[in-house]
C-alpha cells in the first residue's frame, strides 16, 4: 500500500507522456486556444517527451565539460549529494510520465 490508500492498486497507471489522449490532448487544445485569443497566427505544435530529465539527455543538453562541473559541485557539499542521491531515484520513476508541449507562431506587428 503506498501512501496508505488502499485503492491505489486499482487505479488505472497514469498515462505515458507523449500519448496524445486525455490530459495531454486537453492541454494541448488549451495551449492553441491560448495562442489564438492572443492573436498568434500560423500554430505548429509539437509534443514529445522530457528526456533531459535522464542522465544520458542532461548530458546530451548540458555537454560533458557542464556536466562534470556538476557533479564536481555536488560532490563538494554533502548536502547537495544527499540530496541527490534522494532525487534520482525520484525522477527515474516520474520521467516516463512527463512530456513537454511547445506551441510556435508569429503574431502580426
Amino acid at each position: 500500500m503506498r501512501g496508505g490508500h488502499h485503492r491505489d492498486r486499482d487505479r488505472p497507471p497514469p498515462r505515458r507522456a507523449g500519448d496524445r489522449g486525455g490530459y495531454l490532448a486537453a492541454l494541448l487544445e488549451r495551449a492553441e486556444a491560448n495562442a489564438r485569443a492572443a492573436g498568434v497566427a500560423g500554430l505548429d505544435t509539437e509534443t514529445g517527451p522530457f528526456e533531459m530529465m535522464t542522465p544520458r539527455g542532461f548530458l546530451a543538453d548540458e555537454g560533458l565539460p557542464r556536466c562534470l562541473a556538476i557533479m564536481g559541485q555536488v560532490a563538494g557539499r554533502p548536502a547537495y549529494a544527499r540530496k541527490m542521491a534522494w532525487l534520482m531515484p525520484c525522477m527515474a520513476k516520474a520521467v516516463p510520465y512527463l512530456g513537454y508541449v511547445l506551441v510556435a507562431g508569429t503574431k502580426p506587428a
